[in-house]
C-alpha cells in the first residue's frame, strides 16, 4: 500500500525513485532542508548582505495563502534579489518550477497532520549515527537499528504502563465513551501519540474541586492554578 504523501529532502534519487516505484504518491519537500540547508548553500554567498532581508521574503511568499498571492511575492522576489545575479535568479527559477510541492498555496490543500519536515525521522537517523561510522559492517548497522527498535518498545510498554496505573479509576469509562475515538486512535496513531489521546481522554472525565468560601481571594487562587494546569478545572461559582 502506497503512501498518499512523502516528504523528501529534494535528493535527485530519493525523488526518482518515489516516481518510479510510487509514482502515484504526492512528493512534497522538507522545508527545513529546502530553508536551513539547500537555501543558504545556494545563495547565501551570492546575496551577502541581502541575504537576511531576502530570507524574510521568501517566507513571506512561501506562506502565501493562495497562488495569486504567492505568484505576485515571489515576481518581486526575482525581481528584487535575481537581476544582475544569474545564479540567484536560475536558482529562483528552478524553485519556482516546483513550487507545488513546497509552496503553501499548494502543500495547505493536503493532509500531512501539520507535518511540514522530515524532523522525525532525521532524529532516528542522528541517534543511529551516533553509534555506527562509515565502516560499519551491515550486520553492525543492522543490530544498532534492532537495539534501537527494541529501546522504543521498552518505553511504549512504561508509558502504557503509567497510563494504565494513573486512569484506572476511569479506564472504564474512557473506553466506553470514547469508543469509537479509540478505535481510530488504535487504528492509526504510533504508541507515543496513543497515550497522549488516552492521557486526555481521561482528564475530560475528572476535576479537581475546591473548598469556595466566596471571597475575591479564593476565587483568585483557583483562577491561578487553572492557569497553571489548563486540564484541571474547578467548580468555582
Amino acid at each position: 500500500m502506497a503512501p498518499r504523501i512523502i516528504l523528501v529532502d529534494e535528493d535527485p534519487a530519493m525523488e526518482a525513485a518515489c516516481a518510479s516505484i510510487i509514482p502515484q504518491t504526492i512528493m512534497l519537500n522538507c522545508i527545513w532542508h529546502l530553508g536551513s540547508l539547500n537555501l543558504a548553500k545556494n545563495l547565501r554567498a551570492s546575496l551577502r548582505q541581502d541575504w537576511e532581508s531576502f530570507i524574510v521574503r521568501f517566507w513571506e511568499a512561501r506562506n502565501a495563502l493562495t497562488p495569486d498571492e504567492f505568484e505576485r511575492k515571489w515576481s518581486a522576489l526575482i525581481r528584487d534579489f535575481g537581476e544582475g545575479r544569474g545564479g540567484v535568479k536560475s536558482y529562483l527559477l528552478r524553485l519556482s518550477d516546483r513550487r507545488e510541492r513546497w509552496a503553501w498555496p499548494w502543500v495547505g490543500t493536503h493532509f500531512t497532520a501539520g507535518m511540514q519536515s522530515t524532523q522525525r525521522v532525521e532524529k532516528t537517523h542522528a541517534l543511529i549515527k551516533r553509534s555506527v561510522r562509515r565502516t560499519t559492517p551491515l550486520r553492525d548497522l543492522f543490530e544498532v537499528i534492532e537495539r534501537k527498535i527494541s529501546d522504543e518498545n521498552t518505553t511504549n510498554e512504561y508509558l502504557n504502563y503509567r497510563a494504565e496505573k494513573t486512569s484506572r479509576l476511569v479506564t472504564n469509562q474512557v473506553g466506553k465513551i470514547f469508543e469509537g475515538v479509540e478505535e481510530v486512535n488504535t487504528r492509526y496513531l504510533a504508541d507515543f501519540a496513543l497515550f497522549q489521546m488516552r492521557r486526555e481522554m481521561t482528564q475530560a472525565l475528572v476535576y479537581k474541586a475546591g473548598i469556595h468560601d466566596g471571597s475575591d481571594e479564593a476565587q483568585e487562587e483557583g483562577i491561578e492554578e487553572l492557569n497553571k494546569d489548563p486540564a484541571v478545572g474547578y467548580n468555582l461559582p
